[in-house]
């Protein structure tokens, strides 16, 4: 085993040691005998998390957080894995910014186009240097095993990768099997991304797309750090929702609120406010995801203009709207370094600076402030 993944699982058993007597499970299950097997089945888990970004990341102060939930009838343990995450790859060196890099070689005899390509590459990079690089970041990844019979007692002794799922908490949780989600590095599809990132960029400069405002676009600034800091400090605050007057999760709710402390105007005609009381009725496109088609965050911030779907997932970054396709849930992105996507909020599992992971049916669309 690798030393340095070795380092990693001792590390879980010094946790495990120190915090083997705390309420792990629900106060009506029994705890006893489950250390062994709970250490066990950390063991798949740190060792898919070290195979994906080791790489790319350096990881301190694992902390585990158990939980029983179910669905369809079946039980889960729910496991969330706490880990400061530190990117120690400069954005320069991605295969994204390279693949730039590589297209804008086409224009060095054209002093307007080059110049404006450079200064979109600098602040990509120095965005990503700023927020991302050699910082750490208080990290959550979301995992969950079957449980094997309802007395949870019978928990196995050797776990592999095949018997866990990556959650997805949504209004109602969704699990992806580990071993079926999606490479989190295509390293020659990236290079092409960056290549036709910034060839597209020479293309709208040369149509001068981006003089060219929407016909419904309304210019208004937008502090997409302040929108992220706010979802941070937030992410376990009180829900709102669901209330007495208002059914369905506080996801919605959460994005608009951070939206509106990043600087979205509120819009009482279009429908875009907060509750006047706490649980109250609030503008539809304000605590509706959009994904009913009956009003919502998503579709009222692309119709003003404000933000724009984000075809290039290495372009999203903090402040972006995380919209899922295949359920009505959204949540903000917290972070982004083009390798990794991080998302904080509200709903069935409120969480903070959650990893995103794809696979099977379950993906998510992004959308960034124009």
């Amino acid at each position: 085993m690798n030393k340095k993944l070795t380092s990693l699982i001792l590390i879980v058993a010094v946790v495990l040691s120190m915090d083997c007597a705390g309420p792990v499970f629900a106060e009506s299950i029994d705890n006893t005998g489950f250390a062994a097997p709970r250490q066990e089945m950390f063991e798949p888990i740190l060792q898919q998390i070290y195979n994906d970004y080791g790489e790319l990341y350096e990881f301190e102060n694992f902390e585990f957080k158990t939980f029983n939930f179910t669905k369809d009838d079946v039980d889960y343990i729910g496991i969330d894995v706490l880990v400061d995450m530190t990117l120690t790859r400069h954005p320069k060196d991605s295969p994204y910014f390279k693949g730039e890099a590589e297209a804008l070689k086409a224009y060095e005899d054209n002093y307007y186009l080059r110049s404006s390509l450079e200064k979109e590459i600098y602040e990509e990079i120095k965005d990503v240097e700023s927020e991302c690089y050699l910082v750490p970041d208080r990290t959550t990844f979301t995992y969950a095993y079957k449980v094997a019979d309802s007395n949870y007692r019978s928990l196995k002794r050797n776990y592999s990768l095949e018997d866990c799922y990556y959650r997805v908490d949504g209004e109602e949780t969704e699990l992806i099997p580990a071993d079926e989600l999606n490479q989190i590095e295509d390293e020659s599809a990236l290079f092409e991304e960056g290549y036709e990132s910034l060839m597209n960029s020479a293309r709208e400069l040369l149509l001068d797309k981006y003089k060219s405002a929407s016909p419904n676009k309304i210019d208004v600034s937008y502090d997409r750090i302040a929108a992220r800091d706010w979802a941070r400090k937030n992410a376990f605050a009180d829900q709102e929702y669901p209330s007495k007057e208002v059914s369905g999760t506080d996801c919605a709710n959460f994005v608009s609120k951070a939206l509106r402390a990043g600087g979205i105007p509120k819009d009482e005609p279009g429908d875009w406010y907060g509750s006047k009381h706490w649980g109250g009725w609030a503008g539809k496109n304000w605590f509706r995801t959009g994904y009913n088609k009956n009003g919502g965050v998503v579709p009222y911030m692309t119709k003003k203009g404000y933000f724009s779907l984000v075809k290039n997932e290495s372009k999203v970054n903090a402040g972006c709207i995380m919209y899922w396709t295949k359920v009505s849930h959204v949540a903000l992105v917290t972070y982004g370094d083009g390798s990794t996507i991080k998302y904080t909020q509200h709903g069935a599992h409120q969480s903070k600076d959650t990893v995103y992971r794809s696979g099977g049916s379950i993906s998510a669309k992004f959308y960034k402030h124009k």
